[in-house]
């Protein structure tokens, strides 16, 4: 597992790359490379619908439940086991109100163009596939919001398990958070940069949070 001083440096790196001239410019240009590599594969009609369904609200709901279906079954202590997704749904909501649309989008009034908008050809999903919220552009991409949901979750479940079976989480934190990459509502620099800069420097937090909720259920039970 990775210190909090790791953590909180390489989180805020992350952050700040996107501000600093030069790796904003680099970034702004793998944003574009990746975003027409990645959307040239979604003209194959059985990709591209499995693409834009997971990039839609039901495939947000799908991720969500997955998620909550791997910590529910990490942890043995069924009240525990509740108080546990009840702090993941208050951090991952107070995460996207106060540093996502709070932070960002209201304090700094931070816009950055999703690649979509920057990017004169290619396959629109939200026009081929029309599902429910199936975003394929924004003016606000970063940080990319379902990514640090994802992210968080894949961090909480970390934490809960002690890394035991790790790969779950991660693969699947980067399987949800990939179909904004082909569909083009975000960059890699919002995903990577953005929720993973977030989550990482939120990491020691969701730590200190999971021991004090323990201490609670102790106290309770």
């Amino acid at each position: 597992m990775i210190s909090r001083f790791g953590s909180l440096f390489l989180g805020a790196a992350l952050l700040f790359s996107v501000f600093l001239p030069f790796t904003r410019g680099a970034w702004d240009w793998l944003d574009i490379k990746v975003f027409v590599f990645l959307n040239s594969f979604v003209k194959y009609d059985t990709f591209g619908t499995l693409v834009a369904l997971l990039n839609s609200r039901l495939g947000d709901w799908i991720s969500h439940l997955s998620f909550s279906a791997i910590l529910w079954s990490s942890i043995t202590n069924r009240k525990e086991a509740l108080y546990s997704l009840i702090s993941l749904f208050a951090i991952v909501i107070l995460t996207q109100a106060l540093v996502n649309k709070g932070l960002f989008m209201q304090g700094l009034h931070f816009e950055r163009a999703s690649p979509s908008l920057q990017t004169e050809h290619f396959i629109n999903l939200a026009k081929t596939h029309p599902f429910p919220n199936n975003r394929t552009t924004s003016i606000h991409s970063f940080p990319a919001d379902h990514a640090t949901t994802v992210f968080l979750c894949a961090a909480w479940i970390l934490i809960a398990t002690r890394g035991r079976g790790w790969k779950i989480p991660v693969i699947l934190a980067l399987f949800f958070s990939s179909p904004r990459l082909f569909a083009g509502g975000h960059g890699i620099s919002d995903i990577i940069a953005g929720a993973g800069g977030i989550t990482l420097l939120l990491f020691p937090l969701l730590e200190k949070c999971q021991y004090v909720l323990k201490q609670i259920e102790k106290k309770v039970s």
